[in-house]
């Protein structure tokens, strides 16, 4: 790990004003050889993040501890340390993790857009989504992968239900060939 990481890290935790956003957001994507669930909370700049995914060969969970900081333009710095456990006692590993997010609102709705990096694995996640408030729909693209050869790419479709914070989801991983099917609940 190099000094940047670190030092933003240390930035994050110890000097800047942390961002308020209050939320939680919870998303499940089941495929009959790869599902998926992830779960966060945020309360003003402190949050915390668990992942759990589950494939044809093994098993995986999550867990990452932020603080955010706002960078200005919308943008959102969260920094922390991260672990992650394989499904075989003994695998643990821990490092330290980088996500850039920016919501953006529109007339018609918003974009998110994420950018998150993980000293583990060299783990990467690329997102940016559109949603349309009027109709409750939403598309987005994510680039993912580390370096154990894990490389995905996929295409969620989303749609709201009502006005509520539910969103049932359909997506394609193109990579593995693998169609998804979800729901995200999102309080932010």
């Amino acid at each position: 790990m190099g000094l940047r990481p670190l030092g933003l890290a240390l930035l994050a935790f110890g000097v800047a004003q942390g961002a308020s956003a209050d939320g939680e957001y919870l998303q499940f994507d089941f495929a009959p050889s790869a599902s998926s669930a992830v779960a966060s909370i945020q309360r003003g700049e402190h949050g915390i993040a668990l992942g759990w995914s589950e494939w044809d060969e093994g098993s995986a969970a999550t867990a990452f501890l932020s603080r955010s900081v706002p960078l200005g333009g919308g943008f959102v710095l969260k920094a922390g340390p991260s672990l992650r456990w394989e499904d075989r006692p003994g695998e643990g590993e821990a490092g330290l993790r980088l996500a850039l997010e920016r919501w953006t609102p529109t007339e018609w709705g918003g974009i998110f857009t994420l950018a998150d990096v993980n000293s583990i694995r060299a783990e990467y996640l690329l997102l940016a989504e559109t949603s349309h408030a009027g109709t409750g729909l939403s598309a987005a693209l994510t680039v993912q992968g580390d370096n154990a050869d894990y490389r995905e790419t996929a295409a969620v479709l989303g749609y709201r239900l009502g006005e509520s914070p539910v969103r049932l989801r359909l997506g394609h991983r193109f990579v593995s060939g693998d169609t998804f099917v979800g729901f995200s609940i999102n309080t932010f």
